[in-house]
């Protein structure tokens, strides 16, 4: 697969350096895209069958019955959050600050939750997945002791710790709680429930820079990357590579996150060395508007692409590699 252009955005945490790369296409975040054919009709919202670009007049005439009612709620909390302007790079750079507009912080968790619970079930319902484990027709075999396992959403109040991360031989604590995330909840071999998170869900906030909100997403994606290699209990250098996936809002916009993770340099990290280059790269994706019908298609293009990744048993996420 191409990877774009390695120019980005260079953000500095913890002594790292990650490179960010803005405007990424959808094909280099979600290596798996449904294609145009594919049954994605069940997931087209009815507002887009009255008009292009939803409004508050077109969401409050929705039917309140049947099929034609998905994503009813998700729309009717998207026109209650403040408009915001498009996106927060500009040709590859930060833009300054946010707009001053009230950020609709709750709102933006209830669309997520929404969206990311449809998208899910559409997902495991398309793979003939069973609702309390993964058990995939495609898939040639599962370890018994490893496939009671199930995909659920964390709400931020369900949220029980912050995630901690590890760099150069120490353990950070101080990675930001995320609106909600999607966890693979396992039982380990000591009968341990494990909550193992595999997409971590962010918003901006006006009260901070661009470069706050990157930061911030990348103690995140620490954070979660940590959880995955613990999961997998790979001690020195005996890594895989990883990837980290975040979905992310900006006002009515959504855009997805990729990290990728090199073992070598995650080993190097690990045991403090310097690696003498950046350390990781996330692809970040275009903002799309979710109250535009083409572009809120595309999300839901990316989003089932992802979920579809993930049970392809080609994820290199670590929940996925002991799962699958």
């Amino acid at each position: 697969m191409a990877l774009p252009n390695p120019d980005g955005v260079p953000v500095q945490i913890d002594g790292l350096t990650a490179i960010v790369v803005p405007f990424t296409s959808l094909e280099n975040i979600a290596p798996l895209l449904p294609s145009c054919d594919d049954d994605l009709d069940k997931l087209f919202p009815w507002v887009f069958t009255q008009q292009d670009v939803a409004t508050e007049d077109g969401v409050y005439r929705w039917p309140e019955e049947g099929e034609e009612y998905r994503f009813c709620k998700l729309f009717e909390a998207l026109i209650d959050i403040p408009r915001q302007p498009r996106g927060f790079c500009d040709m590859g750079r930060m833009n300054e600050r946010f707009s001053s507009q009230p950020d609709g912080y709750w709102e933006q968790q209830k669309c997520l939750h929404l969206l990311v619970s449809e998208v899910g079930g559409f997902v495991r319902k398309s793979l003939s997945l069973d609702r309390n484990r993964f058990k995939l027709q495609y898939c040639q075999e599962l370890i018994t002791a490893k496939s009671e396992a199930s995909l659920i959403f964390e709400r931020y109040d369900e949220l029980r710790t912050p995630m901690k991360y590890f760099v150069n031989r120490l353990t950070h604590k101080k990675s930001p709680r995320p609106l909600g995330r999607t966890s693979l909840r396992s039982t380990s071999l000591q009968s341990k429930l494990l909550y193992i998170p595999v997409i971590s869900y962010t918003s901006t906030s006006r009260h901070d820079t661009p470069q706050d909100y990157l930061q911030g997403n990348l103690k995140i994606i620490l954070g979660q990357l940590t959880a995955n290699i613990k999961a997998l209990g790979q001690p020195g250098n005996e890594f895989r590579d990883q990837e980290v996936f975040i979905v992310g809002m900006h006002g009515q916009f959504l855009h997805i996150m990729r990290g990728l993770f090199d073992a070598k340099d995650m080993a190097a990290i690990w045991l403090g060395k310097d690696l003498g280059h950046y350390a990781f790269k996330v692809y970040l994706s275009n903002d799309y508007n979710l109250l535009v019908k083409e572009e809120f298609l595309a999300v839901i293009r990316g989003l089932v692409g992802v979920f579809h990744y993930f049970f392809s048993g080609k994820a290199k996420v670590g929940a996925f590699q002991i799962a699958l």
